[in-house]
């Protein structure tokens, strides 16, 4: 099932309803946490940008490290050997990752898997879990316990990691048969100093479950988010020309 064509976010048809993704809902939906809005408010100020030009180049290059390197662990557990050359942020955070997997040596059960349930509330009518995502990996750990986890390339971890995390437990345990025991963010470091991190780094980071989190993200997106008729719904991509030909133009003129 793809993601609908939208402007913003990422959406999903689900049984003839239109659902955010977590992290659009997250987006939308939670408080930003203290150290963001300081961050962007000094980093705009500090370097003369306005917030606009900080999404358009700093973070912007940011999503664009986080994009590769999660393409790039897909790969890598498809049985692909990658060179990477010229993008050490990129090269870093692989470096991590593959420190991460020798050390926990996971038994993959599912990579890159897009969640969502069709279950219907009786009493409403609406889905029971009105939103979807795409977890990024389950595994076995050496324990024997299924591990949801994503993996993150941002310097910083907060507490709306655990509410997508959360999200993807809800969805994974209605859809599937064996169960998540924990919910882990790896965190991919990419600006250590020198060629490794160092051996005692810890890249794993494990969360509650919280599914009241999660119940009151998707409260304050739609609080946020619904129409004058209190509808929530995706901006659509228009469906722009993709073929041109004078001849055309005159014949239609």
């Amino acid at each position: 099932m793809e993601y609908l064509k939208t402007s913003s976010g990422h959406w999903l048809e689900i049984g003839g309803q239109i659902v955010p993704s977590l992290t659009t809902m997250i987006q939308g939906g939670s408080p930003k946490p203290p150290w963001i809005l300081k961050w962007v408010i000094n980093h705009c100020v500090s370097n003369n940008l306005s917030y606009e030009a900080y999404v358009k180049g700093e973070q912007s290059e940011a999503l664009r490290v986080g994009a590769i390197v999660h393409s790039s662990v897909e790969k890598l557990y498809e049985g692909e050997e990658l060179e990477i050359n010229n993008d050490p942020e990129v090269q870093k955070a692989l470096t991590s990752f593959l420190m991460w997997h020798h050390e926990h040596k996971p038994k993959i059960i599912s990579i890159e898997e897009r969640l969502f349930c069709e279950d219907i509330d009786k009493k409403t009518g609406n889905l029971v879990y009105p939103f979807c995502g795409t977890t990024d990996i389950v595994y076995e750990d050496r324990d024997g316990k299924v591990v949801l986890a994503d993996f993150k390339t941002s310097k910083t971890l907060d507490e709306t990691m655990g509410i997508q995390l959360s999200g993807y437990k809800q969805l994974w345990d209605a859809t599937h048969d064996r169960k998540i025991d924990k919910i882990a963010i790896i965190q991919l470091k990419k600006n250590f100093v020198g060629s490794s991190p160092r051996a005692n780094t810890n890249f794993y980071f494990e969360y509650q479950f919280d599914p009241e989190s999660v119940y009151c993200t998707w409260y304050l997106f739609n609080l946020n988010n619904r129409d004058k008729n209190g509808i929530v719904k995706p901006t659509y991509k228009p469906d722009l020309r993709t073929v041109f030909n004078l001849e055309e133009d005159n014949e239609q003129g």
